[in-house]
């Protein structure tokens, strides 16, 4: 996904903020279950100026993924 921004353009690799609807897109899951593990504080959003968005390190987190892309240590430790 990219974002022209005054000329340049914004791949979703180098975004540092999501709406929900892009989270969803990047993550696969729906709107619906990030709106809801919002709410319960299981996915930590951002809200103001009539926006809510969700921080690059909050996703990659929940999703339990490091900066690469690799699964993150607590996921790997878990699956053994």
């Amino acid at each position: 996904m990219e974002h022209t921004l005054s000329s340049k353009t914004v791949t979703t690799d180098q975004k540092l903020t999501f709406t929900v609807q892009e989270a969803a897109q990047v993550s696969g899951l729906s709107a619906r279950k990030l709106w809801g593990d919002i709410a319960t504080g299981r996915l930590q959003a951002v809200r103001g100026t009539g926006r809510t968005l969700v921080p690059r390190a909050s996703l990659l987190g929940y999703l339990e993924i490091d900066e690469l892309g690799n699964p993150a240590l607590s996921a790997a430790t878990e699956a053994r």
